[in-house]
């Protein structure tokens, strides 16, 4: 792996710059016929081992990977034997760009862009369809930009005349976390491969201890994929799985659990009012299903009239004795008014236990009747292995808040995004 080490001592010596003396280390040696010093920002020719000015740079650069460093990225060795300050003409922001040096000599780059990076790897043949979206290895990459590059600040060693190679015009294609990128200027005509980089994958690459200081990541970037790794059609087909699955898991319950009536009984009031506790006891009644539990639909009927009855109920399971208790009540009114019939509520009720566990149970029944009363019976009935519609919608309305809140953050960072984008066709 790549050694992380400041203080290595240069391969091929160093030298010292004339305008500030400041120590230019070498790791190209004769490789290199241009050099910059990092603390006075100014460009050099080599030229017979002397140092020859080329030109003054404006900013100097602020390095987070320090020059020397070495790294290993695809099985790809090479060593960080240069840095750059790039910046849009037309704007002030700008970024960092290092050159990479391969063991075979070939050059690749890093780049940072308030911490989001990019790894760029030249393409030695690349032609493309004139068109603003066009397929690559099976991926489809999209116009994203177009701008012009000044070069702002430079440091470590060059193999060309950076000088004089200046304002190169840049597209963006993107397909996140892949790019490619065409840079035209007084260089040549060159293509880049790119790829997104998070900040651990630095660290990996360079082998960074934790405390290396790289800048935290602000804002968007354009061929930052989607921080979960998911895209659109991935969100929605998942969202679609999982209704049907809903779907599958309430029509297989239905299938397991038939609804079963087990128990149906009118009590008159009379046989209540007759009795101090003005309670009734049903016969026991039993619960069972394949699951060990089942939804048990309790119904209520009365027949009311411009009236209404409720009843205090316990479920009382008689082998565990627990209970489970519930109120039911009915209300029914009508009349004729403004010469049309009118009318509201129901001579009946229902509540359903949505898990009631196998067992032998009785029901308890206190009635509550209104003053003027004219009902002299009620009716309960029970059936067990109903289907709770209400769970699916319940569940299925939950298991969406997540897909839901998925697509809308995706949407705002799409958007985000493209807002940096001029989206105007180049060709």
């Amino acid at each position: 792996m790549a050694n992380y080490s400041t203080k290595e001592l240069p391969t091929y010596g160093s030298h010292q710059c004339p305008k500030c003396k400041a120590k230019i280390p070498r790791y190209e040696g004769d490789a290199a016929p241009y050099i910059a010093c990092v603390s006075c920002n100014t460009f050099f020719q080599i030229d017979k081992g002397a140092l020859i000015h080329k030109r003054q740079f404006t900013l100097p650069v602020q390095i987070a990977i320090p020059i020397g460093t070495k790294g290993v990225h695809k099985n790809k060795k090479f060593q960080v034997v240069g840095a750059l300050n790039v910046k849009e003409s037309n704007a002030s922001y700008y970024w960092t760009e290092y050159i990479l040096k391969g063991e075979d000599g070939s050059h690749d780059f890093i780049s940072e862009y308030e911490g989001h990076w990019n790894f760029f790897h030249p393409l030695e043949e690349f032609t493309r369809d004139k068109k603003t979206t066009f397929d690559y290895k099976e991926r489809e990459y999209t116009y994203f930009n177009y701008y012009k590059t000044t070069y702002v600040g430079v440091a470590g060693e060059f193999d060309w005349d950076i000088s004089i190679a200046d304002k190169p015009m840049v597209k963006e294609y993107i397909s996140p976390p892949y790019g490619l990128t065409n840079e035209k200027g007084s260089n040549g005509d060159h293509w880049f491969e790119t790829e997104y980089l998070s900040k651990s994958d630095v660290k990996k690459i360079f082998s960074l201890p934790d405390t290396s200081g790289l800048p935290y990541r602000s804002g968007g970037y354009s061929n930052q994929p989607f921080p979960l790794g998911l895209e659109s059609y991935q969100i929605k087909r998942a969202s679609i799985i999982f209704i049907l699955a809903m779907m599958a898991l309430v029509f297989l319950t239905k299938g397991i659990n038939d609804p079963q009536e087990i128990y149906n009984q009118n009590i008159p009031l009379r046989s209540l009012t007759n009795n101090d506790s003005n309670v009734f006891t049903s016969e026991p009644f039993v619960t069972s299903s394949l699951l060990g539990t089942s939804a048990v639909d309790i119904g209520f009927h009365a027949n009311v009239s411009n009236n209404w009855m409720e009843a205090s109920f316990t479920v009382v399971n008689e082998e565990t004795g627990e209970e489970f208790f519930f109120d039911e009540g009915v209300e029914y009114y009508f009349g004729y008014t403004g010469g049309e019939n009118w009318s509201e509520g129901s001579t009946e009720n229902n509540i359903t236990l949505s898990a009631l566990p196998d067992g032998k149970y009785r029901m308890i029944a206190k009635p509550i009747l209104s003053d003027n009363n004219t009902v002299d019976s009620f009716s309960i009935k029970v059936t067990q292995g109903v289907t709770l519609w209400s769970n699916f919608f319940i569940l299925t309305a939950l298991g969406l808040v997540i897909p839901i809140f998925i697509a809308i953050w995706e949407s705002i960072f799409n958007s985000n995004k493209w807002g940096t984008s001029n989206l105007i066709e180049h060709e």
